[in-house]
């Protein structure tokens, strides 16, 4: 793969600045040597391998500017990730890379530097620029130079969004010479619900019922198979429909205020008679067969 160190005369650094050198295999050590002769002796330079950027143990912030030299092959979305992360904000990335020209000329390995570009802009990197540093290294190859600058805030950072009111003027109105007033606002009046008004009809409850609401249902049922003694039906001694528990009067009175004895006992009051038998359909007796 192409690797080319090229070492151009240019001011990157300010003095006194804390450098990341990044490099795929050993030291560059000219260009540690001009990097330290930028940002004199108040600054530092530490070179990373790519291969050791995830365990490099440098917190958060810690570089106002990286110089990364490698291949597409180093350059990947995590390794910018990383980058980014060593980098305080408004820190420089100057990339160096090996690129191809034109899209014919891409091959593995190979990318133009509008996907350079694009994948700093994906990992976070803001105001991209690129240019070719000297001639072309062979057909359609030549090296770039990419720089980019990490936004100005901090991971987690937030921000609160101020909303705009609109302003509201107040109604003016003046009296003019001859005593007329004029610009007098027009006030629309707005209608006002109120339960004072003696025009409001209040519906009887009465009136939300149906018909079949105001049957009554007989809790006993006419067919039912109590024993029948001096002309009239009594308890049966193992009675379970409640008869035993009524005198003469009550059983004679007795009627369902809800209607829903037949439904089963989920929808039967806590004094119904029928409590604990299955469910029926109205006029049916509940039989046990043992």
């Amino acid at each position: 793969f192409f690797f080319i160190l090229l070492f151009w005369k240019m001011t990157r650094f300010a003095e006194g600045n804390k450098v990341l050198l990044v490099s795929p295999v050993s030291v560059p050590e000219n260009k540690e040597k001009e990097i330290q002769g930028e940002i004199g002796e108040k600054g530092s330079v530490h070179f990373v391998r790519h291969c050791n950027m995830s365990t490099c143990g440098f917190p958060s912030g810690s570089f106002d500017a990286a110089l990364v030299i490698g291949g597409s092959v180093d350059h990947t979305k995590d390794f910018f990730n990383y980058v980014s992360g060593l980098l305080k904000p408004n820190g420089t990335l100057y990339l160096t890379e090996p690129i191809a020209v034109s899209e014919e000329h891409k091959k593995p390995g190979l990318r133009t530097a509008q996907a350079v570009q694009t994948e700093l802009l994906l990992s976070g990197f803001d105001n991209t620029t690129f240019s070719q540093i000297g001639e072309q290294l062979g057909d359609g190859v030549a090296t770039y130079e990419f720089v980019s600058t990490k936004p100005n805030y901090e991971t987690g950072a937030s921000q609160s969004l101020k909303t705009k009111s609109e302003s509201k003027s107040s109604a003016v109105w003046s009296i003019g010479d001859d005593d007329a007033v004029e610009d007098i606002p027009q006030v629309s009046q707005t209608t006002v619900w109120s339960l004072d008004d003696g025009d409001d009809d209040i519906m009887d409850e009465s009136q939300l019922l149906e018909e079949v609401d105001k049957e009554v249902v007989s809790v006993l049922p006419d067919n039912d198979d109590c024993e029948t003694s001096g002309g009239r039906k009594g308890a049966c001694k193992n009675c379970t429909c409640g008869r035993a528990d009524m005198d003469e009067t009550e059983l004679q009175e007795t009627k369902s205020t809800c209607g829903n004895c037949y439904l089963g006992d989920a929808f039967r009051c806590s004094t119904c008679p029928y409590l604990g038998q299955p469910a029926f359909k109205p006029g049916e007796r509940v039989k046990l067969d043992l």
